[in-house]
């Protein structure tokens, strides 16, 4: 699945280790918000560990799982092109 999350955390070096994080699992495409394409297991390990860096007093963390329709149907203008691609199966 692709899903774009976001986030707002408040200190630098959390911040720092949360776009890290989630550069490792797919492309930034603003500051503080990446396209990722996931497996389930993925995506949970991608929550834990993000929940780990989060002080959930103050800091905002959004996954939003994109449906193939969703996805096909987004809109990006500007010098912005989709990283992750359209998608497709393979049998």
């Amino acid at each position: 699945m692709i899903a774009v999350i976001a986030y707002d955390v408040r200190n630098d070096d959390r911040r720092a280790q949360m776009a890290a994080l989630l550069g490792s699992y797919g492309v930034r495409i603003q500051r503080s918000v990446f396209e990722c394409q996931l497996d389930t297991e993925a995506l949970a390990s991608v929550v834990r560990r993000a929940e780990s860096l989060l002080d959930l007093d103050h800091d905002v963390f959004h996954v939003i799982p994109q449906c193939g329709t969703c996805w096909e149907s987004r809109v990006a203008l500007g010098q912005t092109t989709s990283v992750l691609g359209d998608l497709y199966w393979v049998v």
